[in-house]
């Protein structure tokens, strides 16, 4: 995840708050680079809505600041890899059927 302090400042403690679809809230603090960016890691690894929350308390110079973004993690297809599961054993029980129809024929007498 990344953001922008906007004007660009350098050295602003950003906090940001993650909340997963199970509603655990992680936190943490970033620190901006010279241009006023930001970045935080963020593993979503959870089906759901997630919401991340960055702000900045302001100074003497700049109002404080808050931005929120959600966004929607779907669930894989369990379908997607069950076709290929079902694709694999049709192969490989048709290559057993074949050579054990191969096998039975070459013992049998002409």
């Amino acid at each position: 995840m990344a953001g922008s302090v906007e004007p660009g400042v350098d050295n602003l403690a950003v906090s940001i708050t993650v909340t997963r679809p199970d509603g655990f809230r992680a936190e943490m603090s970033v620190t901006t680079g010279s241009d006023g960016r930001f970045a935080a890691p963020l593993s979503a690894d959870q089906p759901g809505a997630w919401t991340v929350r960055a702000s900045w308390p302001g100074n003497s110079d700049y109002l404080p600041c808050e931005a929120v973004a959600s966004f929607v993690v779907e669930k894989k297809a369990a379908h997607a890899w069950l076709a290929f599961l079902a694709v694999g054993v049709v192969a490989v029980l048709g290559a057993a059927t074949g050579w054990t129809v191969l096998i039975r024929r070459r013992r049998k007498p002409a």
